[in-house]
């Protein structure tokens, strides 16, 4: 069982927790605890930029979904090309 708790900071912490049964009974359980902090795709744009990557995409994960409204995306990919300009400076 997956649960995210969106905490007042913003933070979320993912909760997963793993039951074993056997003969239809848990005979054991564990929890797994995650804290992220995520960041606005702003941010992300803004640094691939000043790291010369041009022609930035946003496209759905996995790849099969058809899905290509950024806002309806539930997880996505970033994709973007280095400009040539940096790639020969380096």
């Amino acid at each position: 069982m997956q649960v995210w708790d969106h905490e007042p900071d913003g933070s979320i912490t993912f909760n997963l927790l793993y039951t074993f049964e056997q003969n239809e009974k848990i005979v054991q359980k564990e929890i797994f605890e995650e804290h992220y902090h995520p960041f606005p795709l702003r941010i992300v744009k803004e640094k691939l930029s000043d790291l010369g990557y041009e022609e930035l995409s946003l496209r759905p994960f996995p790849c099969d979904i058809p899905e290509t409204d950024f806002e309806k995306m539930e997880w996505y990919r970033v994709i973007a090309r280095k400009t040539r300009e940096h790639c020969m400076n380096r």
